[in-house]
């Protein structure tokens, strides 16, 4: 297979549950065991109340979408121009919760 010209995300120890879980086909995401939000990008303690118990947690997949993204300039070279990008927000959420 010849190697892509698109510049591959980098599956690091903090991403490693998000990408097992695309493997899997299933949108996996932190979640807070102390206040229950969920939430991206990764991080060691919660966003919303700074508790450390934080675990990853599977999605249900179902949502709406809430905007995009239109990108006129190519974000690196030999990438197609224009694109868009759609920003999801799953089911029941608020602003910044994300329900799984």
């Amino acid at each position: 297979m010849a190697a892509s010209a698109r510049p591959e995300p980098g599956v690091t120890a903090e991403t490693a549950p998000f990408w097992d879980g695309t493997a899997r086909g299933v949108l996996c995401l932190p979640h807070c065991g102390l206040c229950g939000t969920t939430f991206f990008p990764p991080a060691a303690r919660c966003p919303h109340c700074l508790s450390s118990r934080v675990a990853w947690k599977d999605c249900s997949g179902r949502g709406y979408l809430r905007s995009w993204t239109e990108l006129h300039v190519a974000p690196y070279s030999g990438s197609p121009s224009p694109s868009w990008s759609p920003r999801s927000n799953p089911a029941k959420a608020d602003r910044w919760r994300w329900q799984c």
